[in-house]
């Protein structure tokens, strides 16, 4: 008598060996997405909280904002902030960097800041865009001299793919000091 798999026996096993493999490399392929999502969401949210905390270092340290060198009410915003002293001025202002992303160039906005004489400095990193810088000065609705920043950042994704996708917008109003 010969020992050995039948047909059958042969078929059943393939197809539950089928179905084992198939729902392993799905749940790997949804860790994988979901790992991606979460870095994505992750670098926006880490580079908006950077640049909205050293946007209010530099107003509530300023003396005044200089309204003629700022641009107000329109994206890409400019604010030009008054410290005591020659030269010693702090601007904030966006500029666009060509990038590579996965072989394929493509063009972001980055917030950055320059302090005096020195040069500028970038405030967000190469892996999200600034969508939205946009400023209003509120002044003369109240007694302090006050500005509202509106900010969205959003991550670099070339193809598109909605896997990827991660973006916030913030709004606050800061205060120079008195």
């Amino acid at each position: 008598m010969k020992k050995g798999f039948t047909l059958i026996e042969l078929i059943v096993y393939i197809g539950i060996s089928s179905i084992v493999l198939v729902t392993a490399v799905n749940i790997a392929w949804n860790l994988i997405v979901s790992n991606a999502n979460s870095q994505g969401k992750s670098e926006v949210y880490f580079n908006s909280r950077f640049a909205l905390h050293q946007l209010q270092l530099q107003v509530r340290a300023a003396e005044d904002f200089i309204t003629g060198s700022s641009t107000f009410g329109s994206h890409p915003g400019v604010l030009t902030l008054d410290y005591p002293g020659e030269g010693t001025d702090v601007i904030f202002d966006t500029y666009t960097k060509n990038i590579s992303v996965g072989g394929e160039s493509v063009t972001i906005r980055k917030l950055r800041i320059k302090e005096g004489a020195a040069d500028y400095v970038d405030i967000t990193s190469d892996k999200v865009d600034i969508i939205n810088f946009t400023l209003h000065d509120l002044t003369r609705w109240s007694e302090k001299t006050n500005i509202n920043i509106e900010l969205t950042i959003e991550k670099v994704n070339p193809g598109g793919d909605p896997n990827y996708d991660a973006s916030i917008s913030l709004e606050t109003a800061l205060s120079v000091r008195e």
